[in-house]
């Protein structure tokens, strides 16, 4: 027992420290820095493993999820090894091909998807590890704040990039990173997407230091994160995240009022609306402060809502022509690239360029996982959201709970709308940001749930 105790802390630490890698090392967006993330989780996730044997329990994870995530693993696993090795493997795509054992099915590339199910293996376990974790209401707020303060950050980062007109990532001069990069990311689009993940993170930990009267220094530094957040969402050129952020500033003010007004609650109306009115006019100060050239230039070239046309052809392509071969299965994780490229190429399709994602990340879900594993990623994923909502009407749980849930619902909004027209669920430190995320609020409201059903036994 006390072997146990004396590894999960460990454990929880080395999180800590991956999440931190994760994020710096350009987002975790280059080959090697996503093998490497992978090898960190995995080892993290055997001394985890090894932990709860010592303690001889369980992890602490709702059994709905639990089963979600037992399905995946198996759906990926057992696919990945009766695929066949190397590209040959797309006969399976295009000739409907069996895989190695005739009768199983399998996926179009066994290096790939292996690779790609190590990853995925990771970040399950981290998804694990952080609902396990979220028992324990120290390590619980340690791990919000830690993720929340390492997106600050990356938000100062780029911003400081901006404000002395960087032409490339800091430590990256001899890489032609293009106009639009931001802080580690170099595609702006996914910049924008981590910076919608981060800001409601923080604004939960402003309205939390503000509420219970945290110490000074704390809540300048939420305070300041959440402003300057939004702010280099707008200073960021990526037209979708800033309308993604105003959607978001919307839904926060909304759900801060909606809350206000409702008995039994600590906030002060007219302190609040006080709070909001400042707020907007510091960060609206603060955008005009870092520039909006690169971003002006991008909605002058706006010629309105409607997709460009190679995307669109992508899309329809996907739908058309990939998602009726791929089926319930799909063609494995990793491996849309090939799939597309190999289906274009094969019926002569006019689609131009390399398509090395989707630009829509639940087309290329399908793809990837087909519709059983679609439905299993949306059973974690939208339940983590109907969890956190439920976090957020419920009186009887601490405020704490239900502050993480207000902006933990955010976040995922925020990202899953972003996920429509690009692919953030494509990047490792996104990843990983929203593994933990949905383990959060998924332990979170079922370790509430069970408080609340021990205090009605007791009663």
């Amino acid at each position: 027992m006390h072997q146990g105790l004396r590894l999960i802390d460990p454990s929880r630490w080395l999180l800590l420290g991956i999440i931190a890698t994760s994020d710096w090392l350009w987002g975790g967006t280059r080959p090697w820095t996503q093998d490497l993330i992978t090898r960190l989780l995995l080892a993290d996730l055997i001394i985890f493993c090894i932990a709860l044997l010592l303690l001889k329990r369980m992890p602490r994870i709702a059994p709905v999820a639990q089963w979600a995530i037992i399905l995946l693993l198996a759906h990926g696993w057992l696919l990945s090894w009766n695929a066949y090795p190397g590209p040959g493997g797309l006969r399976i795509l295009l000739n409907s091909t069996p895989g190695q054992i005739s009768w199983f099915p399998a996926f179009i590339d066994q290096g790939q998807s292996i690779r790609s199910m190590l990853l995925m293996t990771g970040l399950l376990g981290a998804f694990c590890m952080s609902c396990d974790l979220s028992a324990n209401k120290t390590w619980l707020m340690r791990l919000w704040k830690f993720m929340a303060f390492l997106g600050f950050s990356i938000v100062i980062l780029g911003l400081a990039q901006r404000f002395t007109n960087a032409p490339a990532i800091f430590w990256n001069v001899y890489e032609n990173d293009g106009p639009y990069f931001f802080s580690v990311f170099r595609y702006h689009a996914n910049a924008g997407a981590f910076i919608n993940l981060v800001f409601p993170m923080m604004a939960s930990l402003a309205v939390l230091s503000i509420v219970l009267k945290w110490g000074q220094m704390e809540r300048v530094l939420w305070i300041t994160g959440t402003l300057a957040s939004c702010a280099a969402a707008f200073v960021n050129a990526s037209k979708a995240a800033m309308v993604i952020t105003l959607i978001l500033i919307l839904l926060g003010t909304c759900g801060l009022w909606i809350l206000s007004v409702r008995p039994g609650t600590r906030m002060d109306k007219r302190s609040l609306l006080l709070l909001i009115g400042a707020s907007l006019v510091v960060l609206a100060i603060l955008i005009l402060s870092f520039g909006l050239d690169q971003a002006l230039v991008r909605w002058s070239s706006f010629r309105g809502l409607s997709l460009n046309a190679d995307r669109t052809l992508t899309y329809r392509v996907i739908i058309e022509h990939l998602i009726p071969r791929t089926r319930l299965f799909g063609v494995g994780p990793g491996n849309f690239e090939a799939a597309f490229a190999s289906l274009v190429e094969a019926r002569d399709l006019p689609v131009l360029g390399r398509w090395d994602m989707a630009h829509n990340d639940y087309l290329q879900g399908l793809v990837e996982w087909g519709w059983l594993g679609m439905i299993c990623w949306a059973t974690i994923l939208g339940g983590a959201l109907l969890q956190a909502l439920r976090m957020i009407w419920d009186q009887a749980i601490p405020l704490e709970s239900r502050a993480l849930g207000f902006g933990g619902s955010i976040a995922l909004t925020g990202v899953l709308l972003h996920a429509c027209v690009d692919f953030p669920l494509q990047i490792t430190s996104i990843q990983l940001s929203i593994a933990l995320l949905c383990g959060i609020l998924w332990g979170c409201s079922s370790n509430n749930q069970a408080r609340k059903r021990k205090r009605k036994a007791v009663s």
